[in-house]
């Protein structure tokens, strides 16, 4: 049985991007290995049937901002559907909602929940904040801002620490 993965590799150098793998599970073995490397620096994923979201960084020279790439998945092969750029920075998870429409967004240092709405054809629109976090840890020297922990409930809707 063929199975299709997808790894996100950011290292600025050779090989960055998103590896597409079709892995044989009866024969235990590799079979095709493409490197996408129109996606740099990818960090997350988030994945429906027929479509797979990316989180990537901005390019070097706007290192402020994150981006989330959509990709529509035909005959197994990866399409860019759409690019959503210069959302916040310092975004680390992306989730979905239970019924697929909503993308929602960790903001690691900020402390933000965001929230963007997604169609059945993979276009994005509507970049939110959904929650914001305040506080920081006992120990300022290490962590000076509330890092989010995104939890989504049984119907998809995300809880608030």
């Amino acid at each position: 049985m063929e199975r299709t993965y997808y790894i996100a590799s950011w290292n600025q150098y050779e090989n960055e991007g998103v590896s597409r793998i079709v892995y044989d599970k009866e024969n235990d073995r590799v079979l095709s290995c493409t490197l996408l490397d129109y996606i740099k620096r990818s960090s997350y994923f988030a994945r429906t049937e027929d479509h797979l979201f990316v989180l990537t960084e901005a390019p070097i020279a706007s290192p402020d901002s994150g981006c989330i790439t959509s990709l529509h998945i035909v005959d197994d092969k990866p399409v860019v559907t759409d690019k959503m750029e210069h959302i916040a920075s310092g975004i680390t998870h992306l989730s979905f909602s239970r019924n697929r429409k909503h993308l929602y967004l960790s903001g690691y240092g900020t402390g933000s929940i965001y929230i963007v709405d997604v169609d059945p054809f993979g276009y994005l629109s509507n970049f939110r904040t959904g929650y914001i976090a305040s506080g920081s840890s006992i120990n300022k020297k290490r962590q000076e801002s509330p890092h989010i922990l995104l939890l989504v409930n049984e119907k998809g809707t995300f809880l608030p620490p």
